[in-house]
């Protein structure tokens, strides 16, 4: 858990440390630099309400969390000139333990969802207004694939008179 801590505040300095030009007399032609990146660190409070038929399904956000170990979710993108790569990426831990009569059930789903986009700007229009605003526009190609993973644990224990089978 240290080293993932140390990690993730190396990653967070690294891109404090110039990504994006923060000068307020910016000038896009000498100022705007050839690399960017980002790193961010999210949270999506998640719930849903959907109908089906007459059957109303309703899932809180605090149902989602009471089944959540551990969670991470974050973004990272880089770009070069025209050229970009972003990742969006959560990982989590989730589970639950219930008994019913003589069954004790132990579930766990180890959770990967990372989501890769590459991206080509073809064509935009930003420019510096004199008030120091950069107007404009883009159209970018996009291409990408997701990775889902869900691996799921069962665990039970099952008790005749009181002991363990």
């Amino acid at each position: 858990m240290k080293y993932y801590c140390t990690a993730l505040l190396a990653i967070f300095v690294a891109c404090q440390l110039g990504a994006q030009v923060t000068n307020k007399n910016f000038n896009e032609e000498d100022d705007r630099k050839d690399w960017a990146y980002s790193f961010t660190i999210y949270a999506l409070l998640a719930s849903q309400a959907t109908d089906v038929g007459t059957t109303q399904l309703r899932q809180s956000f605090s149902d989602l969390s009471s089944i959540t170990d551990a969670g991470f979710q974050f973004i990272v993108s880089v770009r070069y000139k025209r050229f970009g790569f972003a990742l969006d990426g959560t990982l989590a831990n989730l589970g639950v333990a219930s008994s019913q009569g003589p069954l004790e059930l132990d579930v766990g789903i180890d959770q990967k969802i990372l989501d890769f986009k590459g991206s080509y700007v073809v064509y935009e229009t930003f420019e510096m207004e004199e008030n120091r605003v950069i107007n404009g526009w883009s159209i970018e190609a996009l291409g990408g694939a997701k990775y889902w993973s869900n691996d799921v644990t069962i665990d039970y224990t099952l008790f005749l008179n009181g002991t363990p089978v």
